[in-house]
């Protein structure tokens, strides 16, 4: 297959400057911190954003009055402390709270008195992470420079308090750098983390700056960082407590290339980033940026936000971060992972990591079965692989608004268009035609009023109504196009080459049905055993016929097909089959075909391969020993 950026449908919408306006929004309070941990730049020397900035009231107000309105979440984030800025930070949850936003705070907790926890849990925090890299006190005090147990005592009194208010919020989680230092300590931290009745914890691949150079477990110790994320796993699952990665692919080894961008491209690397595209980060010093690492893109006191978010700058930013040579800024960076730019072509495998995702997707998550997905925004591209494929399947769910949704419109190969109904919470495995299943790249569109959820803010009455969670992309089925003489079609059928004996084999096959079909119907599958081409076609079935004779050449399958109204989703019936003890081992030609107890076979009306008995030769399976 040809390189993908050889197809001009998938390099346009990587090149074209999507008008989005954000969702969320990074707020750097303040860059004076009261901390010294030694992996922060400010330690080294480092200053990302200016050195000792407090973020202008002026500049406060035009961030609430300009995009406050259409924004639904907001990450207080930045090299400094916000707890430090008290008054700044209440006028955000309070603003927030007008506007039903979702607010993140990031912190060391070493401030968490309870007079700042009372504000926190009567204004509405939403959630608040608390930076603590270790799990034992020698190790805090190697790393912070402060007192564990001052700081837990913190963390255990603002339990307390939201226990006292009868308040789940804001929900707590903690986050550890990964340095040679500590990263034994990870399984510990999640222990500690259930402890503390904390929701997740995050395990944040470390950039290097002076004096924890060569430190870094993303950069230099893969295989440690596995291992130990692996004991953290486990204990995460028995104490139900979520582990997240960020980037979510900081263990895999191509994330050794971080640094090497021309060989990106022989890789097809790209940076799974999707800040220039969704999360301004809004600098103490009224500069808008990308993120903490980038230079300003404009400022506020100079320019309003939607001329600097839709400017030139932004633009040229965009276009080169969807190459395989990102800024250098970007390629040194270890917040985000890279991508492998691979089409999916099996199905229904996590694509998480694989697919091209164009604009309009967020960064992987993980659900609480520990599934992972993305979330779509108004519009949104996947691109997928696959000549002998012919059913697209997407597993996609709605989110939690109880609203009555607009519809989701699926668009493939830009000409077929499905309006698909999502009710609130419905999670639906989708399955489409592929009208076009020899082209050699298929690019699917997902279109709605699609946001990250804000349904977490207690009495939101958010208007946006699909937020889509997109689970599993992929294509099944090799193409079959039969029509029986009841209407119902075979589009496709998806079954394994081997058929083993410990283990049952899988046959799928999928079906239109026309409205005018209400009860079930009888499908059989014959496996025939492949027998050499014979001298004319009447010695040929005389053969089968007599082949019928034998248990060993031949077994049979039988199942109901029920009807399903999803028009026009098609229906997948998956038959499960035992190894035949009786049968001898071999290849075997599989014919399948419907009938009605009560009226016998229905013809076969349309087929490449119609056969005398009705049926329709789908396939061959090898019997193994």
């Amino acid at each position: 297959m040809k390189s993908l950026d050889e197809f001009s449908f998938y390099r346009k919408p990587f090149v074209e400057d999507f008008k989005l306006f954000p969702t969320a929004i990074n707020i750097e309070l303040t860059t004076f911190c009261n901390l010294r941990c030694i992996m922060c730049p400010k330690t080294a020397g480092v200053s990302r954003t200016p050195a000792n900035k407090v973020i202008s009231d002026e500049i406060l107000a035009m961030i609430i009055r300009d995009v406050f309105p259409k924004i639904s979440r907001i990450d207080l984030v930045g090299d400094g402390e916000i707890l430090l800025e008290l008054d700044k930070l209440e006028r955000i949850l309070q603003n927030a709270a007008t506007y039903k936003i979702h607010v993140n705070g990031s912190t060391n907790a070493v401030l968490l008195s309870k007079n700042v926890a009372e504000k926190l849990i009567t204004l509405g925090m939403s959630d608040l992470n608390i930076s603590l890299d270790a799990a034992n006190p020698e190790t805090y005090k190697f790393i912070r420079k402060y007192d564990f147990d001052t700081v837990l005592a913190n963390i255990r009194m603002l339990n307390d308090m939201k226990s006292y208010y009868k308040s789940l919020y804001p929900r707590l989680h903690v986050s550890m750098v990964g340095m040679s230092q500590n990263i034994s300590e990870l399984p510990a931290l999640v222990d500690l983390a259930q402890r503390l009745h904390i929701e997740s914890v995050t395990l944040q691949a470390m950039g290097e700056f002076e004096p924890v150079k060569d430190s870094s477990v993303y950069l230099h110790d893969k295989e440690t960082g596995r291992k130990w994320l692996r004991k953290a796993q486990k204990e995460a699952t028995e104490k139900n407590i979520r582990l997240e990665l960020w980037p979510e692919n900081q263990f895999e080894e191509f994330e050794s290339h971080h640094t090497a961008s021309t060989e990106n491209a022989s890789l097809n690397l790209r940076k799974d980033c999707f800040f220039p595209w969704d999360v301004p980060y809004f600098a103490a010093d009224g500069s808008i940026r990308p993120c903490c690492a980038m230079p300003p893109m404009g400022y506020l006191s100079e320019q309003s936000f939607e001329k600097i978010w839709f400017g030139e700058n932004y633009q040229r930013l965009r276009r080169d971060m969807l190459t395989s040579h990102p800024p250098e800024n970007c390629v040194k960076c270890p917040g985000r992972g890279w991508i492998k730019i691979e089409p999916l072509a099996s199905s229904l495998t996590d694509m998480t990591r694989k697919l091209p995702f164009g604009p309009g997707w967020f960064e992987p998550e993980i659900s609480s079965d520990l599934m992972q997905y993305r979330w779509a925004k108004e519009t949104a591209d996947i691109f997928l692989k696959g000549t002998s494929n012919k059913i697209l399947t997407l597993d996609i769910q709605n989110s939690k608004e109880p609203f009555a949704p607009y519809p989701l419109e699926i668009v493939i190969d830009d000409v077929q268009h499905y309006r698909i109904n999502l009710s609130p919470r419905e999670r639906r495995n989708l399955l489409l035609p592929i009208n076009e299943p020899a082209l050699e790249l298929h690019k699917v569109t997902l279109k709605g009023q699609s946001w990250r959820p804000v349904d977490c803010i207690p009495g939101s009455s958010d208007t946006r109504y699909v937020t889509v969670k997109l689970y599993h992309a992929g294509l099944r089925g090799t193409p079959v196009e039969t029509t029986f003489s009841n209407g119902i079609r075979l589009i496709a059928v998806a079954m394994e080459d081997k058929m083993k004996p410990d283990k049952p084999f899988n046959f799928d096959v999928f079906f239109y049905f026309p409205e005018t079909i209400s009860k079930p119907i009888r499908f059989f599958a014959h496996f025939i055993k492949k027998i050499t081409p014979y001298p004319s076609i009447n010695y040929y079935w005389e053969t089968i016929r007599k082949k019928f004779m034998h248990n060993d050449l031949h077994f049979q399958v039988d199942g109901w097909l029920e009807p399903n109204k999803c028009i026009p989703e098609i229906s997948l019936f998956t038959f499960q089959i035992n190894h035949p003890e009786t049968s001898s081992p071999g290849f075997y030609d599989v014919y399948m075909g419907l009938y009605d107890p009560h009226i016998g076979r229905f013809p076969v009306k349309t087929s490449e391969k119609p056969l005398r008995n009705n049926s329709i030769l789908t396939g061959t399976v090898e019997l193994l020993e």
